[in-house]
C-alpha cells in the first residue's frame, strides 16, 4: 500500500476530512465496497466487480504502483511545500501535486476547508454558468496528474496540455456522477461563490445504505451473493481449499472439474435469486454456505485421521460445536434437520435417484437447495458434482443433527462418513489414464483417503470405469493404493457397522 495520508498532529481533523473524501469516493464507484464497523470504515477493491468505474481503475493503479504517493490537507492560507513555490494552496484552485526530483515520491497537497468556505467553482463547459469543485474531486483531480505522470507517463510537457488532459478525466468522473461538466480548457481559472448550475453538495452514494454491488450482481459467486460481500473469512477458506485442491488429479483431470464445470453454469442463476430474496439468502447462508466452510475444514482434516484419530475427531466436535452455535444465534427459519434432509433429497433428485421433489414443507424461497436444483436444470449444467456436494452438506447436517442430541460417536461417525463420500467424487469425464496414474492415486489417498475401506470403494469404481486398461492393472497389481499400515488398520477396525 502506497497511499498514505499525512497526519496533522496540530488539527487531526484535517487529516480526517481527506479519508472522508475517500470514501466518498468509494461510495460511488462498485468496484469499492465500504463496511462500517464498530469504530472504523473498511474499504475493500473488489477485482472484477460488475460495472466497475473510473474511480476504482485509477486508485487501484495508484495503490500498485511503487511510487510513495502522500495526500496532505491545508487549509486555504497555507502554501504546498515545494521548492520555487510560493502560492497558497486557494491561489491553485485547491489543490497542487509535487512530484519530488530525485526520488520515488509524490505528494499530493489539498485544500480542505472550501477555499474557507468560499466554496471553488469551475466555468460549465458554456462559460456562462459556474459548477462546484467538492474536496473529493479537487483529490481525485490531483490524483490523476499523478497516474499520468507514473502509471500511463503520458502527461504532455506544456503545463496548459497536462491540465486539459486531466480536466478530461474529471468530466469523466462527473458523467458517472451526473454532474455537469467544467470546462475542459487548460487556462480557465478557479473561482469561488455560489455555483449556478446545481449546488453545494458531493452525491452521498450509498451513505444512507452501505452500496454494495455485490447484493444485485448477476454473475458473482453464491457465496458472495449469500454473505453480501466478497472479502468474508468463509470464501477465504473456499478460495484456499480451492488451491489446495485443484492440484490433486485423476487422468490428468483436476479432480475437482465435474464441480466447478457444473458451478460455472448454474451459480449465476442462484446467485441472482439469493440477492434478491431476503429468506434465500438467509437459508443459503446458514445451509449452504456456513455447513460448506465446515464441511472443507471437515475434509482438510482427515489427511491426519490415520496416525492421529482422537486430534481429528476433536476437531470435527468442534466444528460441530461451532455450526451449532452459529444457527443458535441466528435462529433460521428452516430447522436443521429438515435442511439436512433437503440437501439428501436433491441430491437423489439430481443424481435421478428419485423423482421426489425436496423434502420441506417450506416455501421455495426458505429451500436453498430447491433454487440450485431448479437452476441446475434450467441452466444445462451436469447434474452429477453438484449432487455429490449436496450429498456431503446432507451428511454433514444430519450428523450435526445427532451431535445435537447427543448420540454418541456423532463425529466419529462423520470421520468415516466423510471418508467415503470422498471416495465417491464424480470421475473427470475427460480424465486419460497414464503412466502418471500411481503418483496422483498416491495424492488422492493422501489427501483424501486415510481409510482402507475408502479406498477400495475407489478402486472398485476406477475398475469398473476403466476396465480395460493396462495402467489401472499395473498399478492394482502393487498393492500400494490398497495397502494399510498400522495406524490406518486400527482405525479402520473402530469404524461403525
Amino acid at each position: 500500500m502506497v497511499l498514505d495520508v499525512s497526519l496533522n498532529l496540530i488539527k487531526p481533523e484535517r487529516t480526517y476530512q481527506i479519508f472522508e473524501a475517500l470514501v466518498g469516493i468509494a461510495r460511488c464507484d462498485p468496484a469499492f465496497y465500504v463496511k462500517r464497523y464498530d469504530f472504523v470504515l473498511g474499504v475493500y477493491y473488489i477485482g472484477g466487480a460488475p460495472n466497475g468505474g473510473r474511480w476504482s481503475t485509477l486508485i487501484k493503479a495508484l495503490i500498485d504502483t511503487p511510487r510513495q504517493i502522500t495526500i496532505t490537507a491545508l487549509e486555504a492560507s497555507q502554501i504546498p511545500s515545494a521548492p520555487g513555490h510560493n502560492a497558497t494552496i486557494r491561489a491553485t484552485g485547491g489543490g497542487f501535486t509535487w512530484r519530488v526530483e530525485n526520488t520515488s515520491e509524490s505528494i499530493v497537497y489539498v485544500d480542505v476547508t472550501d477555499a474557507d468556505g468560499k466554496h471553488y467553482l469551475m466555468p460549465d463547459t458554456t462559460m456562462t454558468k459556474t459548477v462546484y469543485m467538492p474536496l473529493p474531486l479537487i483529490l481525485l483531480h490531483e490524483l490523476s496528474h499523478v497516474y499520468h505522470d507514473d502509471v500511463l507517463r503520458d502527461s504532455p510537457t506544456e503545463i496548459l496540455a497536462r491540465e486539459k488532459q486531466v480536466r478530461n478525466d474529471d468530466n469523466a468522473f462527473r458523467a458517472e456522477l451526473t454532474l455537469p461538466s467544467i470546462h475542459p480548457a487548460g487556462d480557465v481559472p478557479v473561482q469561488h461563490g455560489t455555483p449556478t448550475l446545481g449546488d453545494l453538495t458531493f452525491p452521498a452514494c450509498g451513505s444512507k445504505k452501505p452500496r454494495n454491488p455485490w447484493r444485485d450482481c448477476k454473475k458473482c459467486a453464491i457465496a458472495t451473493a449469500a454473505l453480501g460481500s466478497p472479502v468474508t473469512r468463509q470464501i477465504a477458506a473456499f478460495r484456499s481449499a480451492k488451491r489446495h485442491f485443484q492440484e490433486i488429479t485423476l487422468g490428468s483431470a483436476p479432480i475437482l472439474a465435474p464441480m466447478m464445470n457444473s458451478y460455472r453454469l448454474f451459480s449465476p442463476r442462484v446467485a441472482d435469486a439469493v440477492s434478491t430474496d431476503p429468506a434465500l439468502r438467509d437459508s443459503m447462508r446458514h445451509y449452504g454456505v456456513q455447513a460448506a466452510v465446515h464441511l472443507v475444514k471437515l475434509v482438510q482434516a482427515l489427511p491426519t485421521a490415520a496416525s492421529e484419530p482422537d486430534e481429528v475427531v476433536g476437531r470435527i466436535e468442534r466444528s460441530l460445536g461451532a455450526y451449532a452455535t452459529d444457527l443458535a444465534a441466528a435462529m433460521p427459519i428452516m430447522g436443521l434437520g429438515e435442511a439436512a434432509e433437503a440437501a439428501l433429497s436433491a441430491s437423489r433428485q439430481l443424481a435421478r435417484r428419485s423423482e421426489l421433489p425436496p423434502i420441506s414443507t417450506r416455501p421455495p424461497s426458505c429451500n436453498p437447495f430447491a433454487s440450485i436444483v431448479n437452476s441446475i436444470q434450467s441452466s444445462g449444467a451436469d447434474p452429477e458434482g453438484p449432487a455429490w456436494i449436496l450429498e456431503g452438506l446432507g451428511m454433514y447436517m444430519r450428523h450435526a443433527v445427532d451431535w445435537h442430541h447427543d448420540a454418541p460417536g456423532a463425529a466419529r461417525r462423520l470421520m468415516f462418513a466423510a471418508g467415503s463420500w470422498l471416495a465417491t467424487v464424480p470421475l473427470p469425464r475427460d480424465a486419460v489414464l497414464s503412466e502418471h496414474l500411481r503418483r496422483e492415486l498416491n495424492l488422492i489417498r493422501a489427501e483424501l483417503l486415510f481409510d482402507v475401506i475408502a479406498r477400495k470403494l475407489l478402486m472398485r469404481r476406477l475398475i469398473d470405469h476403466w476396465p480395460d486398461s493396462a495402467v489401472l492393472r499395473a498399478v492394482l497389481e502393487t498393492g500400494d493404493f490398497l495397502s494399510s499400515d498400522d495406524a490406518s488398520r486400527s482405525v479402520s477396525s473402530c469404524q461403525p457397522i
